[in-house]
Order: C-alpha cells, then structure tokens, then sequence
C-alpha cells in the first residue's frame, strides 16, 4: 500500500511540475533593446531609425523570442510527457490507478497539441524572425552605405523599402487572418 501511494504521490509532483512549467508560458522572455539604439540618438538626420525603424525591429525581435521561447517549452512539455507513457504504461498491472493517470496525462496532450495548433507559435516565431532579419539587413546596408543606399537619396530609398515592407506584411497578415 505504502509503494503505491509512493509512486502516486511522485507521478502528482511531476504531473504538478509540468504544470508549473507550462503556467511559465504565460511570462515572456525578457525584453530587449537593439544594440544600435544608443548610436543614433543624437543625429536628426536618422530619426526615422530611431522613431520607426529600429522600434519595428525591436519588436519583431521581441515577438519572435517571445513565440519560440513558447513553442519550445510547450514541444519539451510534451517529449516528457510523451516519453513517461510507456513506462506508466508497464507499471499498471502492479498499479491499476495508473490507468487515471495516463488518461490524464493523454488529455495534457492533447490541450497542448491544440494550443500549438491555435497559437502556431512555430509558424508565428519562423515569421517574425524573418521580418527582423530583413529590416536589420536594411540598416545595415544603410549604414555602411552599400547599394541601394550608396546614393545622395538613401534616406528616401531606405523609407520607401521598408514602409513597402511593412506595408506588403500588413496586408499578408490581414489576408491570413481574414481581415478585408
């Protein structure tokens, strides 16, 4: 009797554990701040990068840590999970009550496969990591004044790419999400 409440009671604090881990979701990575930001500070020339630019890419940066740092914890969630089922799954001929336990342990799954099919943490990571990556390509080929920006126009050139950009992605993500 006593093994039995033994292993009910570890299977509880681990079953407890994951929980807490998954409630750990619900807090974002910490926020950072572009590593160029302090540079640009004083000139009027680049306040396009200050005011909309580099704020763009803090915030695609932020969001892509934000949804891969989710999608993470809810896949290791689920690798752990997943891999204690086949030896609760021995265990329950000596123990019949982990039966209960392994149901549980199915419906955990099952939320959490349908909280990444819902939230495509994934998809939504792979994306704005990809907008980050594009709009710190375009300020650096600004600041090193590399083609396209090698000219007397490069702020202009520099707005015009990026608000198209960002503009093109604006009405992707209405189309995705079936806003007219």
């Amino acid at each position: 009797m006593t093994a039995k409440l033994l292993i009910f009671a570890i299977i509880c604090i681990l079953i407890i554990r994951v929980l807490i881990i998954f409630g750990a979701l619900l807090i974002s990575p910490s926020k950072t701040k572009h590593p160029l930001n302090s540079k640009y500070d004083e000139s009027e020339k680049l306040c396009y990068i200050n005011t909309r630019l580099i704020p763009q890419i803090n915030w695609f940066d932020s969001k892509s840590k934000e949804c891969k740092y989710r999608y993470q914890c809810i896949k290791t969630i689920q690798i752990i999970l997943l891999a204690s089922l086949p030896f609760l799954a021995g265990l329950v001929g000596d123990y019949r009550f982990l039966v209960y336990v392994i149901g549980l342990i199915g419906v955990i799954l099952s939320i959490l496969e349908g909280l990444l099919s819902l939230k495509k943490y994934h998809e939504h990571w792979l994306i704005y990591r990809a907008k980050c990556e594009f709009l710190q390509k375009q300020l650096n080929l600004y600041i090193h004044k590399v083609y396209p920006y090698d000219t007397d126009k490069s702020n202009e050139e520099l707005i015009k790419a990026t608000e198209s950009y960002l503009e093109n992605e604006t009405l992707n993500w209405h189309f995705r999400n079936g806003i007219s």
